[in-house]
């Protein structure tokens, strides 16, 4: 019940933080499933350097946010970063 608990709390935290997709901003998808065998996945998409530059839902586009010059080199990483 503990890890039930936990994971509604991951996916109530991811749910309301919105985050950016390319420019334009997308919320972060959470999808929980849990096994008859009692195993619990969660699986969350969402953009990682939206959240990590601050931009939120209030932006309709990452360019007019004022972290966007953040975001931008956040972007700019290599590939390998950018799908985990």
């Amino acid at each position: 019940m503990n890890l039930w608990l936990a994971a509604l709390a991951v996916v109530y935290v991811t749910l309301f933080q919105a985050r950016a997709e390319a420019h334009e901003v997308r919320p972060p998808i959470a999808t929980v499933e849990i096994a008859a065998n009692g195993e619990l996945t969660l699986d969350v998409t969402l953009n990682l350097e939206a959240a990590v530059a601050g931009i939120g839902t209030k932006h309709d586009d990452t360019s007019l946010s004022p972290s966007a010059p953040v975001y931008d080199r956040l972007r700019a990483l290599p590939g390998i970063w950018r799908r985990v």
